[in-house]
């Protein structure tokens, strides 16, 4: 029996072994990668459905906040003519958010005027 000979043989069979591992690994990640891409346009499809649901949840946000914005502002401008710092700090909060979702002039214009007022203490105010 020729010792080197049989070396040779399984050294090739182990080299070939090797070789089918690798075309098989790169088989099965081609027919993964073909399936991922065969569902990019349902992602792209359900991207745009999530895009368009957090659109319509932004505007509402920002309708809510521009409604609370409102009537702390009328509050501390026009009932109260100032406000307790409670309500300044709400007041900031509230504005940042919704100027955050790029809420119009109209909420910037209530803000600046509300925060021009004086800084009262709660005993002061006359509930209405």
């Amino acid at each position: 029996m020729d010792w080197n000979l049989l070396f040779e043989w399984i050294w090739r069979l182990g080299v070939v072994q090797f070789i089918v591992g690798l075309w098989t690994g790169h088989q099965k990640r081609a027919q993964t990668n073909k399936k991922l891409v065969s569902e990019i346009p349902d992602l792209d499809e359900t991207l745009a459905k999530i895009n368009k649901k957090l659109d319509v949840v932004g505007q509402g946000m920002q309708e809510i906040l521009h409604t609370e914005l409102d009537e702390l502002c009328y509050r501390i401008i026009y009932v109260q003519k100032g406000g307790t710092e409670q309500q300044f700090t709400r007041l900031k909060h509230i504005y940042e958010s919704y100027h955050a979702l790029q809420g119009n002039g109209t909420g910037t214009k209530l803000y600046k005027q509300a925060i021009a007022m004086p800084v009262i203490l709660k005993e002061q105010i006359n509930e209405c």
